[in-house]
């Protein structure tokens, strides 16, 4: 003999389930709502994504004296508008050769002296000969993204070519720092 299922119907859930949802959504618009900062951070460009790898990658290859980096930190900062958001800080809290990465963001640029590596933004672009005068023959390791940085004593620029990100190398820049960059990222770049 068939036996026919009833409709289904629909329940509600008990009260308890219902309050536990209820807290749950509460607990979630509050986590939400005390936490604005993850909310405006600046979700990066692909451009400024590919730009943080680079900076990473630059770590890795680049000497600096022994003496500077003896506290176990390399002190990445970026000087003007921060275009990375997430990218940059995403590297925040790694190691490199076994120092620890760290990331500041200056609007001055009093200060800057103690960074290891110091990435001029193009929303300074009238500040970079202040900044590269300051950052002379110490070990800092300056990036620009601006035409000319390089030319204008900038160690490193990060330019577009084709769509696509490059940089150029001053190895006189950085060797004017007392920065020795590897010859493996030599022959990647171009050279000024």
């Amino acid at each position: 003999m068939y036996r026919s299922r009833p409709n289904p119907v629909y329940h509600k859930p008990p009260r308890r389930r219902r309050c536990q949802r209820t807290l749950a959504l509460i607990a979630a618009l509050l986590a939400f709502a005390t936490a604005p900062q993850a909310w405006s951070e600046k979700k990066p460009t692909l451009e400024y994504q590919v730009k943080a790898s680079y900076l990473y990658n630059f770590l890795q290859f680049v000497e600096w004296p022994a003496k500077v980096l003896a506290g176990g930190t390399i002190l990445v900062c970026v000087f003007g508008e921060d275009n990375f958001g997430t990218a940059l800080r995403a590297i925040a809290g790694e190691t490199v050769r076994g120092l620890a990465v760290a990331v500041q963001h200056f609007s001055e640029p009093e200060g800057l002296e103690a960074c290891h590596v110091v990435y001029v933004s193009a929303s300074v672009r009238d500040r970079e000969p202040l900044v590269l005068q300051r950052l002379a023959g110490r070990p800092v390791l300056t990036i620009g993204e601006t035409a000319g940085f390089a030319e204008r004593g900038g160690a490193i620029n990060l330019i577009r070519v084709a769509d696509k990100i490059r940089f150029e190398i001053n190895q006189q820049a950085a060797e004017r720092n007392h920065l020795k960059i590897s010859a493996q990222l030599l022959q990647l770049g171009v050279h000024q």
